[in-house]
Parts: structure tokens; sequence; C-alpha cells
């Protein structure tokens, strides 16, 4: 029997959250004997933002195969290059085209051509139905599409055995404060700098750790504010120091406006910690209704206090967050494109 040829493009940075939909599903379909996959892990040839540009407008050719996938809208032009019998596009949100705040009129123009062409693909696979009725509102596409949310690694984040102040002391954080974790790019709409304000407001007993990238104005405002002190940046962690620093933290605070699904509070719940989010967009589809809040400084001071002082209401959001997080399972997400794989095979 000859086995279904399958590809799989990406052109993310490795750990980011669309790299990881093409690694995942890579390592859990290559389980597969039917199949034989063929990864293409892109970025390094395209770090360039010119040339990559030029590589997505025009789409990069992949070799043949039976089905390809790619793992994000970006890729859509890719698509066209391909003669496989079927196509699968995985796609995430839309915000550069429906909001865009921060994207320069150049990236606009450029995705908007690209995002043109989703049709192209055999099968869409949105990653929550936000992402789906913005596909239909936006595109009138009436091609099939099936919500599919992503997933973690449950061997990888989970609530671990070492304690709080082992962690810490192993990251150099304080072992007296309360510790308020944020992860996220320097991306305009994941809000970091409504943690900030939160921070200068909490009182000193309270420490920040973001793991990702500063903005320039993030930059300014820890400095006019002197909050350089009381929170560290942590940059370029794998999946297993993520996980710790999760373990080392005692809220996690997601203040994004705009998520397709969003998948560090999934993480940070498998990991025991409570959650605090913004009550908007796929973040609906992912966190627990105590953990969805609106996006007010003294709203979110009260819940802060209320999950530290209230032990009750504190293991509840950890209860609650550990049984949505075991939803969210790259082993489970892999099993549903397999199923489409063989089933449009049988057509």
């Amino acid at each position: 029997m000859n086995k279904t040829k399958v590809t799989i493009v990406s052109i993310f940075p490795k750990y980011s959250a669309l790299w990881n939909y093409a690694f995942f599903l890579n390592n859990e379909l290559s389980k597969n004997k039917n199949f034989e996959i063929t990864f293409l892990d892109l970025y390094k040839d395209y770090q360039n933002k010119i040339v990559r540009a030029f590589a997505l407008l025009r789409g990069i050719s992949v070799k043949q195969s039976d089905v390809l996938i790619c793992v994000a809208p970006l890729l859509s032009n890719t698509l066209k290059k391909s003669k496989s019998k079927l196509k699968i596009l995985i796609a995430h949100d839309f915000y550069p085209i429906t909001v865009g705040e921060g994207v320069s009129l150049f990236e606009k123009a450029i995705i908007s051509q690209i995002y043109n062409n989703l049709d192209l693909a055999d099968i869409i696979l949105p990653v929550s139905d936000f992402c789906r009725r913005e596909i239909i509102e936006k595109y009138q596409i009436q091609k099939e599409m099936q919500v599919l949310p992503g997933g973690i690694d449950h061997s990888v984040f989970k609530k671990l055995k070492i304690t709080k102040q082992e962690l810490r002391e192993k990251y150099d954080l304080p072992k007296d404060k309360k510790i308020l974790l944020h992860v996220g790019r320097d991306d305009k709409r994941k809000n970091f700098g409504f943690v900030l304000r939160l921070l200068k407001i909490l009182k000193e007993e309270f420490f920040l750790v973001k793991v990702g990238n500063l903005s320039g104005d993030d930059k300014k405002f820890i400095e006019n504010s002197s909050l350089k002190t009381r929170l560290t940046i942590l940059k370029n962690l794998d999946e297993k120091k993520l996980c710790e620093i999760y373990n080392a933290s005692d809220i996690f605070l997601f203040p994004s406006t705009y998520e397709g699904l969003g998948l560090p509070p999934i993480e940070a719940m498998a990991c025991g910690l409570p959650v605090i989010a913004a009550n908007n967009t796929g973040l609906k589809e992912v966190c627990t209704k105590e953990s969805l809040t609106e996006l007010n400084e003294e709203i979110w001071l009260e819940k802060i206090h209320k999950i530290l002082k209230d032990s009750k209401t504190k293991n509840d959001m950890i209860q609650k967050g550990c049984r949505i997080a075991k939803r969210f399972d790259w082993k489970k997400y892999a099993k549903e494109i397999e199923k489409i794989i063989n089933f449009n095979q049988l057509k």
C-alpha cells in the first residue's frame, strides 16, 4: 500500500504559537505508518523582512505531495503553487486586516493580497468559532470549515513537584513577593501596558515577570514609573523553562485586546495557575467565566487581591482551569487532522 505524502509548511520562529502547530502536527502525524511526512521549517530561509514579504506574496514552491498543510493564512499564496489533492489551511486570526493597530500600511497591503487567496484551500480549519465568524464576515467564504482549536503539550505544561521557592531561587526571582506573570510578544494587541499600569498601582509586595520582548513604549513607561526593580524580563525560553516560570508564579495576567484563540492562558491553567484574562475575541472560548474580566484596571486589581486573599476562589479557578486545559491537546488535534485526511481520501 502506498503511503500518503503529507507536507507541512511553516515560516515562523521556533516556539512561536504558529510554529507549534507545525511542529506537533509533524510529531504526531509521523506516528501514522500510512503517512510519509515532510516538515518544511523555513523560518531561517526567510528571516529577512523583504525576502519574507516577497516569498509570501508569490507563494513558496513545495515538492508535490498528496496533502499540503499550511499553518497560517499568511501562507495562502503557497496553496496556488501546489497541485496537492488536498490543501488544508489552518486559520488563527485576522488581526492585521480586521483591527490592524500597529500594522504598517505596507504590511497591511501585502497581507490583504495574501488573505484574498484563502479560498484556494480545500478545507479551512479556524482555531476558534470567533475566527470562523471573522472569515465569513470579511471574505464571505462558504467553503468547508471545521473549527479545530490548537493544543499544548501536557507532558511539559503541568503542575510540577518542585516548590515555588526552589523555582524562584533557580531563576533569581524574589521569594517574598507575590509574582504576577505575563507571556507574549511586544504586539500592541497583547496590551502589556495595561499590566504595567496595574503594577504601578499595586504595592511593593508585588513583582512582575514578563516573558517576551518589550516595546519602546513599555520601556519608556518602566523608566518613567521607576518600575525597573519590580520586574524582570525573560526571553527565548524553551517550553520546559516556560513551564517552570508558570509554576514559580502566583497569578497569570492576559489582557489582550484580540486573540484568535490564546494558548498562553491554556498553558498557565495546565500548570495550576489562576488566570485573569480579557473578556473578548477567542479568549471567550478558552478561559473559565471566572477568569474572563472586563478590561478595567479597578476590576483587575480587585480580582488580583481576591484571588490572593480568598483560597476558595483561588482553588476553584485552578481546578476549573485545569479541567478546561485538558480539552486542548496536540495529540487530539493531530487525530482530528488525521481523520480529515483519511475521510477526504475516501471521497
